[in-house]
Formats: structure tokens, C-alpha cells, sequence
């Protein structure tokens, strides 16, 4: 072992041994490692991730939490640890002797062989890369029109726009950590290969540009995208083409899919609606949905979750929006004061009253 990118190649390897658990996985492992008293290094998504590239050299308490955290059984974590002191004390003792530096200069041959072929089969991920995401942006762009500027919404006098905007800025906040908890947007080819297929979808008009940190790239992605009808779904569309399935797409889409409902409620507040609806019994929610054959989505486990996702959903041309029609629909089944709560909310919008007595 000489270097710190032949030490990150076996913790890569480790980490896929593993079953290649989330960055959250094993930051929460840490932590609730910590919450019981024991002495664990942090497991920050930065700290993996640099150690996962070899950007720098991992700490020796963050190697001893990693390997436990991926499960190395602990009669074999004293030879990682002796792999990582001998990797720390070659990087601290300069050769100097006539024999050392021939090595290294052989070495140095041999390096410059292996960056040549890395170039080499770089060249092909790139060629491969562009192939991908012709036929990505096809799939994805198929049938879909240029996202535009969003409009201003009409508000009702009893409406303060103060709910609104703090539910967009906590929203945009839960957005930039949704994306963040993803695995692809912590691998340079993706992220480049997601940010080039949505800035296709957004249009010229909108331009993203390259920042070096991911953070900043997140808060003016989410930002921008915030202001375009249509893109915050867009963005939970694509991510689950590139990871579907992944808890992190999971995120995405509640997000996106709540602030689709923030701008459905034209500012009016939703807690009580949350409230209300995530006690509803989901096998019921699933049955009341607008067609018999319609399903909610794979991601969506309470009548909150299904209400959002329906916000995404275009209206009737002579009924009211498809949330509004659930809404109504769910009310029936709810108590009393909740049904009043729900008809209270619903008002506004000239959505028929939900009976008295429940169903």
C-alpha cells in the first residue's frame, strides 16, 4: 500500500462488500453510536466522501468507525488500522538514498503509464456518458414542453403571503437536503450528467453554472428551479432515472410533490391538512383515489403523501383540482371537528362541502 488512492480503492471496495450503504445510513449509525456512549468518530457525507475518492488521507478514528460501520468483523479491523499507519508513516518519511530515488523514479515511469490509461479509459466513459444522455434527454424531454416562468398566483384577501414564503424557503431547504442524501449527485459523471439533461429541459433561459462546491451548486439549482412552473417535479423525475427506487428519490418526490400542494393552497396554511390527513389509514386512501385503477405512487404512505402527489395532477376541465376532489372525498370519513377543519380550508376554492356524517 503506497498511496492514499490505492487506500481509498479498498475502502471502496469495502464500502460495496458492505451492500454500499447511504452516506445517511452510516451517518446516523455514528451518531446513535455516540447517543449510547460510545466513543465513534463522526461519519460526515463530506469526510466519506472524501475518503471514498482519496482526496486526503482519513483520520484514523474515522477508519476505525468506517470499518465497524461496514460491518468488518473485529478480529479483522487491526489489519486496516496497521494498513493505515503504514500508509501514514511513508507519507511522512522522505527517501534519500541513491536506491530509493531510482525506485521512485521508476515509480514515477510507472504512474505516468497508469494516468495515461486512465486517460485512455476516461476518454471511453465520456464517449459513453454522451451516448447516455442523448438517449436520457430523449426519454426525458419526449412529449414535454420548455418549462416556463412561473405565473403569479391570485390570492384571496384573507390570505397573507408570510405562510407562503416560509413554507417555500423551509421547502427549498428540505429540497437542497433531499438531493444531497442522493448517492449519483456525490459522483462528478452523474451530477454533470444530471445538471446537463435539466438545464436541456429548463431551456436557454435558465443558466446553471459550475460551482466547485456541491452545496452552492444545490442552492442555485433548487432556487432557480423554484421560480419555474413545473421544474421542482422535473427535477424529482430525473433523479429517479438516475436512482430510482433509492430513499434519497423517495425524499426528492415527497418534497417536489409538496410544493406542488404549497402552491395549489394559494398561500392558505396547511398544517391542519397535514395533520388531519397523515392520521388517515393509508389501505383507505389508496381505495379513494379518483379512478378505481389509479394507484399511489410507490413512495406515498399517508393521505398527506397522496394529497401532495395529487397536487402534481392536472384538473378536470369542469371539476376542481384532483387534491381539492380528494380532499372533499376524505373529509366525509374524518370527525367532526377535523370535517370542519377541511370544509374551513376547501372554502376558498368553491369545493362542495363534505357531508356530516361520515361514510
Amino acid at each position: 500500500m503506497e498511496t492514499i488512492e490505492q487506500f481509498a480503492q479498498l475502502l471502496n471496495r469495502l464500502h460495496v462488500r458492505s451492500g454500499k450503504k447511504s452516506y445517511r445510513d452510516l451517518e446516523r449509525w455514528a451518531d446513535a453510536q455516540r447517543r449510547a456512549g460510545k466513543e465513534t468518530a463522526p461519519l460526515s457525507r463530506s469526510t466519506i466522501t472524501d475518503a471514498l475518492r482519496g482526496t486526503r488521507m482519513p483520520k484514523k478514528d474515522f477508519l476505525r468507525a468506517f470499518i465497524e460501520a461496514c460491518d468488518v468483523p473485529e478480529v479483522d479491523r487491526p489489519a486496516w488500522i496497521s494498513t493505515w499507519e503504514r500508509l501514514a508513516e511513508r507519507r511522512h518519511v522522505a527517501p534519500v538514498d541513491d536506491a530509493t530515488k531510482g525506485r521512485a523514479t521508476s515509480d514515477e515511469s510507472a504512474e505516468i503509464a497508469e494516468l495515461r490509461e486512465q486517460v485512455r479509459r476516461l476518454t471511453e466513459t465520456v464517449q459513453g456518458l454522451s451516448a447516455d444522455l442523448s438517449r436520457l434527454s430523449a426519454a426525458f424531454n419526449a412529449g414535454r414542453p420548455t418549462l416556463q416562468p412561473a405565473q403569479s398566483r391570485p390570492k384571496t384577501a384573507a390570505v397573507t403571503s408570510t405562510s407562503f414564503s416560509q413554507g417555500q424557503r423551509k421547502l427549498t431547504l428540505a429540497m437542497i437536503h433531499a438531493l444531497d442524501n442522493c448517492q449519483f449527485i456525490h459522483i462528478l459523471t452523474s451530477r454533470d450528467l444530471f445538471m446537463e439533461i435539466l438545464a436541456q429541459r429548463l431551456g436557454p433561459g435558465v443558466q446553471l453554472r459550475e460551482h466547485k462546491m456541491l452545496r452552492p451548486q444545490l442552492v442555485e439549482l433548487v432556487t432557480k428551479c423554484s421560480s419555474i412552473d413545473g421544474a421542482i417535479l422535473a427535477i424529482a423525475e430525473l433523479v429517479e432515472l438516475l436512482e430510482p427506487g433509492s430513499s434519497g428519490t423517495r425524499d426528492v418526490y415527497l418534497v417536489a410533490n409538496e410544493w406542488a400542494a404549497q402552491q395549489l393552497s394559494r398561500g392558505h396554511n396547511l398544517e391542519n391538512v397535514r395533520a388531519i390527513l397523515q392520521r388517515t389509514d393509508v389501505p383507505h386512501d389508496r381505495r379513494v383515489l379518483e379512478s378505481p385503477d389509479q394507484r399511489a405512487p410507490w413512495y406515498c404512505s399517508s393521505g398527506w403523501e397522496i394529497f401532495c402527489f395529487l397536487a402534481t395532477l392536472p384538473a378536470d376541465v369542469d371539476g376542481p383540482p384532483t387534491a381539492l376532489a380528494f380532499l372533499a372525498r376524505t373529509a366525509s370519513t374524518v370527525s367532526a371537528a377535523e370535517r370542519k377543519q377541511l370544509s374551513e380550508f376547501m372554502a376558498p376554492f368553491d369545493v362542495p362541502a363534505p357531508t356530516d356524517e361520515p361514510t
